[in-house]
């Protein structure tokens, strides 16, 4: 994951929309971690359809 690439939104507001932590968010822009498993799949759906932030966001 590119650091600072949320998207437009705040490390906090980035992690809740796709279901995990701030510190595990913190931990790929580090580069301490990979994605991977389903938040991979979101992080890849989200940067091929950005538009499925509102979504995400309304669930």
């Amino acid at each position: 994951m590119r650091q600072n690439h949320h998207f437009g939104m705040k490390q906090a507001e980035f992690a809740e929309m796709i279901g995990v932590s701030v510190a595990l968010v913190q931990s790929w822009e580090s580069k301490r971690r990979t994605p991977s498993g389903t938040a991979l799949k979101m992080l890849f759906l989200i940067e091929k359809n950005p538009n499925i932030i509102d979504t995400l966001k309304s669930i």
